[in-house]
């Protein structure tokens, strides 16, 4: 990630990196989501450090923070499915396990 020198930039630093995440998540590539989450929170703990911005400024940071809670809202609605589908497979394999430790425990000789 590149050095900033303004709130503004980090900012749209972390805009572009919800973007690249949106991207990822509409064309189903979940490890490349992961990634670029890594590099959000990054971006985000970055932002916390530095000063609030001067009222001229704040008409652009509420603007930019919403296109990113835009984003943030639609990557949710696209991985809300996977979610479930993944919960369904751990399911899936708890109960294969428990079906198998039950019977491998009745069959094998003591």
């Amino acid at each position: 990630m590149s050095t900033c020198s303004s709130v503004q930039c980090r900012y749209q630093i972390i805009l572009d990196i919800s973007r690249r995440m949106l991207c990822s998540a509409q064309d189903n590539h979940w490890n490349e989501v992961a990634v670029l989450a890594k590099e959000y929170a990054t971006a985000a703990e970055a932002l916390r450090s530095w000063p609030v911005l001067p009222e001229q400024s704040e008409t652009e940071q509420r603007e930019l923070l919403a296109r990113i809670l835009d984003n943030d809202a639609a990557i949710r609605t696209l991985i809300s499915p996977e979610m479930g589908r993944l919960g369904k497979v751990l399911g899936d394999l708890r109960r294969q396990r428990s079906l198998i430790e039950a019977y491998s425990g009745h069959s094998s000789p003591s």
